[in-house]
Formats: structure tokens, sequence, C-alpha cells
């Protein structure tokens, strides 16, 4: 997962920072969501792993539930910051996320020698 995250925020700058053919700019955007969506694909079964088994059910569908909620309204306040200061500058900070996902999977504990 941490392989993907880095991929995705130096695949996302890449795209972003170079002037591309419009057939490598489809392919360089299609590439990237694909890295991106496997991050996040690989963590529901990692974060389901995070929190104790008699708090599991609720834990995880409060992490589910709280991740749903920022997915809708994250893209509606990309939208509106990209009009004000450009769609460059805010994926931008889109890559600077992928990094930030990076550090704190690094930081999850691994819990397969738990019982």
């Amino acid at each position: 997962m941490t392989v993907r995250a880095f991929a995705a925020a130096v695949i996302l700058a890449v795209w972003l920072v170079m002037q591309w053919d419009a057939k490598v700019f489809w392919v360089m955007g299609a590439l990237s969501w694909a890295v991106a969506s496997a991050v996040w694909a690989i963590a529901v079964g990692y974060v389901v792993e995070q929190f104790p088994t008699n708090i599991r059910a609720v834990g995880f569908s409060s992490a589910y539930a709280t991740g749903c909620l920022i997915a809708t309204v994250v893209p509606i306040a990309m939208g509106d910051v990209a009009l004000k200061i450009g769609l460059t500058t805010v994926m931008a900070a889109v890559s600077v996320f992928y990094f930030i996902a990076m550090i704190a999977i690094l930081l999850m504990k691994e819990t397969k020698a738990q019982l």
C-alpha cells in the first residue's frame, strides 16, 4: 500500500507538471486513477485489522462511513477551490495528500502475529 500511495503521488505530480500529447495525457490520467484506486481497495482489508475484535464491526463501519462522507464533500470543495486558484494547484494538493496517506499507512500497526 505504501508503494502504491507513493506511486500515486508521483504519477499525479508528473501528470500535472508535464505537457503531454492528448493521448498520453489520457493514459497518464487513467494510470493515476488506477494506482490511486488500488491504494483504497487494499486499505479496506487492512483497516479492518486495526480495530480490536470486540469493536471491529463498529470501528470499521464508522471509519468506512466517515470515508464515504469525505469522498462526497471533498470533490465539491475541490471544484470550488479550483475555480478560485486553478485546477493544477488543487490537484498538486491531492498529490500531497497521497504522501500523507503513505505516512499514515506506515504508522498503522501490523496485526499478523496477534491472535
